[in-house]
Order: C-alpha cells, then sequence, then structure tokens
C-alpha cells in the first residue's frame, strides 16, 4: 500500500516535469518560427538593398525591370506575414525594420 502511494507521487513528479519541459519545448519552437521569418525578412532586405546598389551602379540599369522585382519582393513579404500571422504572429513595420510580437515572439 505505501510502495503504491510512492509510486503515485513519484508518477505525479515525473508527469509534472514532462509539461513543464513539454512547454519549454512548444514556447521554443514559436520562437524558432519568429526567428525564421526575421531571418527571411532580412534576407529579403538585403536582397532589396544590395539589387538597388547594383542597379545604380550597373550599366546596364535600364535593363532591369525594378517594379517586377519590387512586386516580387512584395509578395514574398506578404506571403511570410500570412505564414506569420497562420502561427499566431503579428507583424509591424517600424522605420525600416519589422517586428514580430505575439505568442511566438522572443522573450
Amino acid at each position: 500500500m505505501m510502495e503504491s502511494v510512492v509510486l503515485r507521487s513519484e508518477f505525479a513528479k515525473s508527469w509534472a516535469h514532462v509539461r513543464h519541459w513539454t512547454e519549454e519545448v512548444t514556447l521554443l519552437r514559436e520562437e524558432m518560427r519568429c526567428v525564421m521569418a526575421d531571418l527571411l525578412y532580412l534576407l529579403a532586405d538585403s536582397f532589396e538593398a544590395n539589387w538597388t546598389t547594383n542597379a545604380s551602379i550597373s550599366e546596364d540599369a535600364d535593363d532591369i525591370d525594378k517594379e517586377d522585382l519590387q512586386a516580387e519582393i512584395d509578395s514574398a513579404t506578404v506571403e511570410a506575414e500570412e505564414d506569420g500571422e497562420d502561427e499566431g504572429l503579428q507583424w509591424s513595420r517600424v522605420g525600416q525594420t519589422r517586428k514580430c510580437s505575439g505568442m511566438g515572439a522572443p522573450r
């Protein structure tokens, strides 16, 4: 009988640890989604900045369709924002940077 009580107590402690670490892993996954989205935005911003710089230097700058490029960048940005919103994240633009908020936002 006493052994049963001890086993239940140990199981309850173990289960509490499992729940705690499951919650931690869930939070880390959400933070990683936010970090990955941030990296995609940085990559898109870097690509846009490099493209603009290279286009202004290039002798063939007149041949580059900047409107098509901007449309592609905007489309990728909207798609990344929608993917983030599906995960419960919200995006806002602050100056030249984008800010992630919501459950998956870094603490």
